[in-house]
């Protein structure tokens, strides 16, 4: 095709001018990467438009990280209280650890 700027030059301005729009930005910025191999080909405007969307694509991907650690951080811990509780409930293991149940307890009533 002989020019390598000609088509990053062709979807440059349609990226630019979707990203803020479309809801898969993420995808938009890949391609314009991909395809951008040298930064001096996008204008300055172009470049300073993704550095404002990209920051904001950044902090999207990092809340929904932290909600998914939360989130199994909370599964995690559901997971254990049940387990402790129902053991709290049998009474032959109530029997075996009664030396501990006070700590138990404890651990229950602040998880």
């Amino acid at each position: 095709m002989g020019d390598n700027s000609l088509v990053p030059q062709m979807i440059e301005k349609v990226i630019i001018d979707q990203i803020s729009s479309l809801g898969n930005s993420g995808s938009l910025l890949r391609m314009l990467v991909t395809v951008d191999s040298k930064p001096t080909i996008l204008s300055e405007q172009s470049i300073v438009t993704l550095g404002h969307h990209l920051s904001e694509y950044l902090m999207d991907n990092l809340q929904a990280i932290c909600y998914q650690c939360t989130k199994n951080f909370l599964n995690r811990v559901n997971a254990f209280t049940s387990v402790l509780w129902l053991m709290l409930k049998d009474s032959k293991f109530i029997q075996i650890m009664s030396f501990c149940k006070e700590n138990v307890d404890n651990l229950v009533h602040q998880v």
